[in-house]
């Protein structure tokens, strides 16, 4: 209907509570991963059950010691019972770290048609997402395992063999295995680090969600300005949609007094990716076909015609600099045909 305009507002607030699949059981997952081999997972090389493994097997004082043994032996040393480890291995049903996750937001939507042939839409957004209730459980297993982490020491040197001349205990937190990582820095930068943000962002919005987007589009039928036998059954449209920034990390806390290295992110001062616009556009044609019994309708959609390819950042060391990229597809050519039987 010619002039018609209709706005429609609408503020939502949503709450999960328990979730098993947030940020707190992102980090539990991590730490469980430091000690045991998940199932469906590639374990790193520091894994300690795995280590200990090998120089309680290769210590030629245990050559006649039964598979019992070892798994006990490994158990005192790791500071969890055999059937613990195969529980967190493969746990029936899944071990999960729970919190709740809140959203809201407000949503503003108004379509015009300005005439019988043209018609308008925009859109606009706010949307928050905030985690809370984080399960205290991840913290406390955190702490109770790195006692033991810690202080646990590989008997057979820096080179890993038994017979040597450097045989004599090194820190296994420390050490690097097969030149990977070690599971001290590992754990600063995958648990330690990321779980001290979920702690900063408790109860707050995540400015890793882009909080705000809008779009605007039309669509006209050149029916309202000719009556050209072919020109009448062609419509033309586009829009443009924006969405807002969005973090990509967070820059470091200062480092404590008299270091220079950076050990904890700083939750107030994230690292964003910035706002983009993307436009698309579309062509349709509607006719009828055999004797006009069959009603059909063809139509090219254009999306994100201002795009060839580019990358964008979706990750960033806490001094700012990049270190993560995704590929942004092309534009799509996309030519559908829809018929009325």
């Amino acid at each position: 209907m010619e002039g018609r305009a209709v706005l429609r507002i609408t503020h939502y607030q949503n709450s999960l509570f328990n979730a098993r699949n947030g940020d707190a059981n992102t980090i539990a997952q991590r730490i469980i991963r430091t000690d045991l081999p998940l199932i469906a997972t590639t374990p790193a090389a520091f894994v300690l059950q795995a280590r200990v493994t090998d120089w309680v097997t290769q210590d030629p004082t245990h050559s006649n010691w039964t598979a019992q043994q070892v798994l006990d032996e490994v158990a005192r040393q790791m500071g969890l019972t055999t059937a613990l480890q195969n529980a967190l291995i493969s746990p029936t049903p899944p071990v999960a770290a729970t919190n709740d996750i809140a959203a809201r937001g407000t949503e503003v939507e108004l379509n015009l048609n300005l005439t019988p042939t043209w018609t308008v839409a925009a859109n606009f957004t706010d949307s928050q997402s905030m985690t809370q209730n984080i399960s205290a459980a991840v913290g406390q297993w955190a702490a109770q395992r790195l006692k033991i982490w810690t202080a646990i020491k590989d008997p057979r040197g820096t080179d890993h063999v038994f017979g040597t001349a450097d045989d004599g205990p090194v820190s296994w937190w420390n050490e690097s295995y097969t030149g990977a990582l070690s599971a001290a820095v590992n754990f600063a930068s995958f648990v330690q680090a990321p779980y001290n943000v979920v702690q900063q962002l408790e109860g707050k919005s995540n400015p890793q969600i882009r909080r705000y987007a809008s779009s605007l589009s039309t669509n006209f039928r050149l029916a309202g300005i000719t009556e050209h036998r072919f020109l009448k059954k062609v419509s033309v449209g586009g829009a443009v949609r924006w969405q807002g920034q969005g973090a990509i990390g967070y820059y470091g806390a200062p480092p404590a007094p008299g270091t220079t290295a950076i050990t904890s992110l700083d939750a107030t001062r994230p690292i964003y990716n910035q706002g983009h616009y993307f436009m698309d556009v579309n062509l349709s044609y509607l006719t009828k076909l055999f004797a006009e019994k069959i009603g059909a309708r063809f139509q090219l959609n254009v999306r994100d015609v201002l795009i060839s390819s580019r990358l964008q950042p979706i990750g960033s060391y806490p001094d700012g600099t990049k270190n993560a990229y995704r590929i942004i597809d092309p534009r799509k050519f996309i030519l559908t045909a829809t018929f009325d039987l």
